[in-house]
């Protein structure tokens, strides 16, 4: 394009951009529709010595990506997603790139060369080329309550229930584009049609409209997420969870499913076989073209591997390969000592390990060089499925942008933990599980909680009276937090289960072990409601694991409005969520209307929880510190006594031992 025409270009497109928006859609809409031509498969050629995606490929690799490449683009004519036409005068073309990669599968093993086409969606304009991109994300602890139900519930077969995962191929080229864009194809793709009745003398044989979203617009996810909750909703007629919008739930006489969506990605589970079995023929008939085979029990989900025993009742998670891989990306890692705890016991760290003075200031200037990475890699671990690591991140992640040497050394000291244990797994248990047993010795001591380790017999399920309890704990201005605030910790239990833990510093600073432990506790009060909500709104009343029914003309409109089923006997057998704590003056203040001068200066958000006390949604129990398994989330515990018991009640029983496997080169 010669520089003369593309200043008038740029006149053209400043000329548009003056012309309200609503004046220009309706000019656009008055003019006649351009000519264009819907590219078919054969119509795109691939030269593999222009392509600048191929340039790194030699052999065998190059001839795969090349084929991907193909692939890639004759499934986007097939589905009917490029038309060639003339780009209007007052548009500009989106460019755009070819990214290949070697996909792998959970476990590490080569899947598949794949080849995408990607706009490249940062060049598009707001209020031209687009016009929203939210899509939302389902909460991970959303993900995995479903399966802790699942795991739970005992089918018709006499097993736990299956998990299904269905895997949307192409997923955002499903979705019909919402506003006219067109992109330049990357070197070495062109449109060469074999046959068209058109004038195309003067048309561009790199730009094409598109007439389905595409990887990498800005719009693409909220596009798909759109169309995949009319699927849903209006073809398949589930609810959408308002709880979590990634959540969605259906039943009828024959029973009830979940099905949580991730982007592509949706896992199913429930007692309604035929239901199950018309979502599958559905979605398989709906997605054709796109060739979709991915339907079966879940094996992995987010990058998780999963292990599912149903007969058993014991699903296993893990994340041992992304931890591989870590130590893989960074081999000098190995050369951390291997540990037994997260980190080092509260105080002053020692100013010496057992290194040399050359080795241990090589590891710890590689730490603090790729301090980042390193820990960015960690915390996904965490979140997903490695609670025992929560409290340690939460150290280690404060450095994140700047490094002290406090830092890089609690760093050095994880990562020897990594190192020793990269196996372990979050474990989910139909039944014996270690925390049963906790709750157990601790209603023996205390009868008020006995409905927490006691249990009901329904439809084949020992149901324990109070499916969802947490505990909260806080570290009062450890010496080792900035500006001396104090740590929140709470963790929560679904069926005995762990689906959510969090270890965070507090947002202010507390004046004493009281105003810490409220302020705790009031975090963990906002996420039992939530869970609480989330239970009841799928389908799964508190107490007990039954369906609860639809609504009659005797039902009170007034409790819980928002909730559109309720069960027999409503209000009285809704029994609050217990939150356990350990701390006694903070419970007090919780569950009384105490204004003293130890709390009357707290802002009014900490004291919401006196709402939820009173509204019976929670109840609050003291229990004593070694019992209170939220102490795991803020202080860094050492001992068999404390560290390994609380592990295996928050993670499931399984074998703790070291793991020995270390590189050759390391050895």
């Amino acid at each position: 394009m010669s520089v003369k025409s593309f200043s008038g270009l740029i006149e053209t497109r400043k000329g548009i951009d003056d012309v309200p928006l609503n004046k220009s859609w309706q000019r656009k809409r008055e003019s006649a529709p351009a000519p264009s031509y819907i590219l078919k498969p054969e119509d795109i050629q691939v030269d593999e010595f222009v392509l600048p995606a191929l340039r790194d490929y030699v052999g065998d690799d190059r001839e795969q990506m090349k084929q991907a490449v193909i692939k890639e683009m004759r499934d986007l004519c097939s589905l009917g997603t490029l038309c060639w036409e003339k780009i209007p005068d007052n548009r500009r073309a989106i460019s755009s790139k070819v990214v290949l990669k070697l996909k792998y599968m959970a476990d590490g093993t080569p899947d598949k060369h794949k080849g995408r086409l990607v706009a490249r969606g940062f060049e598009s304009k707001p209020g031209v080329d687009f016009f929203g991109t939210f899509a939302p994300m389902a909460n991970l602890t959303t993900v995995r309550t479903p399966f802790a139900i699942a795991v739970h519930t005992i089918g018709s077969d006499g097993k736990s229930l299956p998990i299904i995962q269905a895997d949307i191929p192409q997923a955002f080229l499903q979705a019909e584009i919402d506003v006219p864009q067109y992109i330049m194809l990357p070197k070495g793709i062109t449109v060469n049609p074999v046959y068209t009745a058109l004038d195309t003398a003067d048309w561009d044989n790199r730009i094409v409209r598109l007439l389905r979203s595409l990887y990498g617009l800005k719009s693409a996810p909220q596009i798909w997420n759109k169309m995949l909750n009319e699927i849903l909703v209006d073809d398949l007629k589930l609810k959408r969870a308002a709880s979590d919008s990634c959540l969605y739930h259906y039943r009828d006489d024959d029973g009830w499913i979940l099905l949580c969506t991730e982007v592509d990605d949706l896992v199913i589970t429930g007692t309604n076989e035929k239901k199950i079995e018309s979502i599958r023929q559905y979605l398989f008939k709906r997605f054709e073209k796109s060739g979709m085979k991915d339907w079966g029990p879940i094996k992995s989900f987010l990058g998780i591997n999963i292990a599912y025993d149903r007969e058993a009742g014991r699903l296993e998670m893990d994340v041992a390969d992304k931890i591989k891989k870590l130590f893989e990306q960074h081999p000098i890692l190995w050369r951390a000592r291997p540990k037994r705890t997260p980190l080092p016991p509260d105080g002053p760290l020692p100013t010496n390990y057992v290194y040399s003075s050359e080795e241990r200031n090589y590891l710890r200037a590689y730490l603090t060089e790729h301090y980042a990475s390193i820990v960015g890699a960690l915390i996904y671990s965490c979140i997903t499925c490695r609670p025992d690591i929560a409290f340690a991140i939460g150290r280690t992640s404060r450095g994140m942008h700047n490094p002290t040497e406090e830092h890089v050394r609690q760093l050095e000291h994880l990562v020897g933990y990594m190192r020793n244990f990269p196996h372990l797994k979050l474990i989910y248990h139909r039944g014996g599980s270690a925390v049963a047993d906790h709750l157990s010795h601790l209603s023996e001591k205390d009868t008020a909680l006995t409905s927490l380790s006691s249990k009901r017999f329904r439809d084949g399920n020992s149901d324990p009276m109070d499916p969802a309890f947490g505990m909260s704990d806080s570290d009062y201005a450890g010496s080792a937090t900035p500006g001396r605030k104090s740590i929140s910790g709470y963790c929560f239990f679904v069926f005995y289960n762990l689906v959510t833990w969090k270890s965070k510093l507090q947002p202010l600073t507390a004046g004493s072990t009281h105003e810490a432990e409220l302020i705790s506790m009031s975090f963990a009060a906002d996420e039992a409601v939530w869970i609480r909500r989330l239970l009841l709104e799928v389908g799964f009343a508190i107490p007990g694991v039954h369906h609860i029914r639809s609504r009659t003309d005797d039902d009170d409109d007034d409790v819980f409005p928002a909730v559109e089923t309720q069960t027999e006997s409503w209000i009285a057998s809704m029994r609050p969520t217990w939150l356990l704590g350990d701390n006694q003056s903070a419970i007090f203040t919780a569950g009384n209307p105490e204004t003293s001068q130890r709390s009357n200066h707290l802002e009014i958000r900490w004291f919401r929880i006196r709402d939820y006390i009173r509204d019976l949604t929670l109840r609050v129990r003291h229990i004593p510190t070694q019992h209170n398994i939220a102490d795991f989330f803020t202080k860094s515990l050492q001992g068999m006594d404390s560290f390994d018991k609380h592990r295996q009640s928050l993670m499931g029983r399984q074998d703790f031992s070291p793991w020995k496997s270390i590189p050759e080169s390391e050895a």
